[in-house]
């Protein structure tokens, strides 16, 4: 009877570490086993196997880091230098340096990055005009149209109304 295959990832790395394991435990028993051999054949015979199994150790740990290496993204590489970071609570690390040439980094709120970078935007393309480059041409068109008003009837009658002006 054919043993089944490992259906996912999982299964894979599972059956993978349980080789090695399986591997490591008979190569120290042999081991153990030549410590305690009573005659010099049973010592070679021992040693021998936990060489074996020492080979199917190496084997298998490789086999392991291939099926791993083939589970797990790429590993992430760390950026020298990241001027904008968005922290994990949603805050926002800018990093720069001021007229020193010191380091300055500044820990804001989403809402105060956003309003700073929209500022900041803002200068930008103001600085573009009176330097003569027209930004109208690099931005999506803006539509003049109103949406149209919708409106409601009055609800109250004319004597509620009467009544409201008297008040």
């Amino acid at each position: 009877m054919p043993t089944p295959q490992p259906a996912t990832v999982a299964d894979n790395i599972l059956a993978g570490i349980n080789a090695l394991c399986e591997a490591y435990a008979k190569a120290q028993i042999a081991r153990i086993e030549a410590h305690y051999a009573a005659t010099a054949e049973q010592h070679a015979h021992c040693k021998a196997r936990g060489e074996y199994w020492d080979a199917a150790v190496s084997s298998q740990y490789q086999a392991l880091l291939v099926t791993l290496q083939e589970a797990l993204p790429d590993p992430v590489a760390v950026e020298t230098f990241v001027p904008v970071r968005a922290l994990p609570s949603g805050d926002v690390e800018v990093h720069g340096r001021d007229q020193n040439n010191r380091r300055v980094a500044l820990h804001l709120t989403g809402a105060q990055a956003i309003a700073i970078g929209t500022h900041l935007s803002a200068y930008a393309a103001i600085g573009l005009d009176r330097a003569g480059v027209r930004i109208n041409e690099y931005m999506p068109p803006v539509e003049r149209t109103l949406p149209a008003a919708v409106t409601t009837p009055d609800p109250r009658t004319d004597a509620d109304l009467e009544t409201s002006q008297q008040q």
